[in-house]
């Protein structure tokens, strides 16, 4: 035969390169040409080979006795770097970040179509054990899993007001408990003098205004059922 034809791809550095390399009837060869992972063009001798990333490299061109034929030239698939914490309290602010590559979809792993983000960075308040996965636009994707911690290792302390005035005045205008958000298993009682429950909730938002009960003295309760810890005091109402 009067040519003979050698094509391989180098795997070098995380990156996929296209190398070429072809000899003539006398022996002669043409240096190797390296098309990159953006495509390109490769010409000897009048002949062309163009070649567009990810796509089949095709003869374009016979002349002087050189020959160019099918190839194949793969993108490069950069590796993705997740980082965040691989812990978190309920209702912590979480972020996680990613790099590699110049677009990117955060979904949950069990949901992936469900799209959560497009942008390197993914903000949310943790609420529960979740495994996020984020894929790049070169076909690449990465897992991150973000447990829950257990309360007693959450450093928070409900603080709860004593004192409710509910005339819109900006000013103890609901029985405020802080941090009561960030508890995720509580209850929390109001008796009155005789020891009659006025009000309830087992998921509480710092909401409730008295509602029609009269100005005095009352009882709370409330309850950390998770870590096993209750808070009680005296509630004054005074409108």
């Amino acid at each position: 035969m009067g040519l003979f034809q050698y094509k391989f791809s180098l795997y070098f550095l995380f990156k996929v390169s296209f190398i070429l390399v072809l000899f003539n009837g006398s022996g002669q060869s043409i240096s190797p040409s390296f098309v990159g992972t953006a495509g390109g063009a490769y010409s000897s001798n009048g002949v062309t080979l163009d070649v567009s990333i990810g796509e089949a490299a095709v003869e374009t061109k016979v002349a002087n006795g050189l020959i160019l034929t099918e190839g194949n030239l793969q993108p490069r698939r950069p590796k993705l770097f997740v980082v965040g914490p691989s812990s978190a309290c309920f209702q912590d602010s979480v972020s996680l970040n990613v790099s590699g590559g110049t677009k990117f979809t955060w979904s949950l792993e069990n949901a992936p179509e469900e799209v959560l983000s497009v942008d390197t960075a993914l903000t949310f308040l943790f609420d529960d054990t979740e495994t996020f996965l984020v894929r790049n636009n070169y076909g690449s994707e990465e897992t991150i899993q973000v447990t829950l911690k257990d309360l007693i290792e959450c450093d928070f302390e409900l603080v709860v007001y004593e004192y409710l005035s509910p005339n819109d005045d900006g000013d103890n205008d609901v029985f405020l408990i802080e941090n009561i958000e960030r508890s995720k298993d509580h209850e929390v009682f109001v008796y009155d003098k005789w020891g009659q429950e006025v009000y309830r909730s087992s998921a509480y938002a710092n909401d409730w205004k008295g509602g029609d009960l009269p100005n005095g003295s009352y009882v709370y309760v409330v309850k950390e059922n998770d870590i096993s810890i209750t808070y009680k005091g005296k509630l004054i109402i005074e409108r």
